[in-house]
């Protein structure tokens, strides 16, 4: 078979719960149904909960966010699989509401190559303290805002699919992380807005597997890891988030890694 006819493949199949960096320190998963001690759904949804949330009233004119997914398939290269820029290019407010215009460029591996595509929206945001909620203008196209507590909803959409088999989770890690400053906003002369630039990013890591069984004997884990950072700007408030699995692949064990890294930002002004 094609490689890149195997990756595109693997990707639409996992595409409902991998999230988005590079991880090293996963293991492959032991197929006796011992994997780690394990933990309550509520444990996990807490540890998921200390990761924090970013502030939407700290967005301004100009915020930038650049992020990459890159997808690992066995042994193969990395290949960039998205890239996506977001700019707020304009914010405007009424008595209830704030409005931010949004430009979102993506360009997606499809077929075998990079395509490019361009939008930009309109979102609200309610002055109100006690309703977050952030929506794009009904005549624009629905898009993805990060917002609120990270939750259990890509996780939970791949369990959703196999509503009858057991799920568990496992190897709860929780923990206090520096994360250094990319690169690319290193390299800037304003360091993308941040008060300094010659250390790391306070951010909170937090990583745990997750089991669906197929029988009592044996299931299939997924690995995720999440990095988040208040001192990052909104939209790169997720500075990694990466899910990696095993599946059954002509008679051996094929491993699957995808990662989301924020590659670049900058504050408004």
């Amino acid at each position: 078979m094609n490689k890149k006819l195997v990756v595109l493949t693997l990707l639409a199949l996992l595409a409902p719960v991998l999230f988005f960096g590079l991880v090293s320190c996963m293991e492959k998963p032991n197929h006796n149904a011992d994997y780690g001690p394990e933990v309550a759904v509520s444990e996990v949804q807490q540890a998921l909960n200390e990761l924090g949330s970013p502030d939407p009233f700290a967005i301004k004119k100009n915020e930038f966010a650049y992020h990459e997914t890159v997808q690992v398939l066995d042994t193969q290269a990395p290949l960039v699989v998205l890239q996506e820029a977001q700019t707020i290019t304009n914010k405007t407010e009424t008595a209830t509401d704030f409005i931010f215009t949004l430009v979102t460029e993506i360009n997606e591996y499809i077929d075998g190559s990079m395509k490019s595509s361009k939008q930009e929206s309109n979102l609200s945001l309610s002055k109100n303290p006690t309703a977050l909620m952030m929506s794009a203008s009904d005549d624009d196209k629905v898009i993805y805002v990060k917002q609120g507590k990270v939750n259990f909803k890509s996780m939970a959409s791949k369990s959703e699919e196999e509503p009858t088999k057991k799920i568990s989770y496992h190897n709860l890690r929780s923990e206090p992380v520096f994360f250094p400053i990319p690169n690319a906003v290193r390299a800037r002369t304003d360091c993308g807005g941040l008060a300094d630039c010659t250390r790391s990013l306070r951010a909170m890591k937090v990583m745990v597997d997750q089991v669906i069984w197929q029988t009592p004997e044996r299931g299939q884990k997924t690995s995720y890891e999440f990095i988040t950072s208040p001192e990052a700007p909104y939209f790169s408030f997720e500075l990694l988030s990466c899910a990696q699995t095993w599946i059954d692949y002509e008679g051996r064990v094929i491993s699957v890694r995808q990662c989301n890294e924020v590659k670049d930002f900058r504050k408004g002004i």
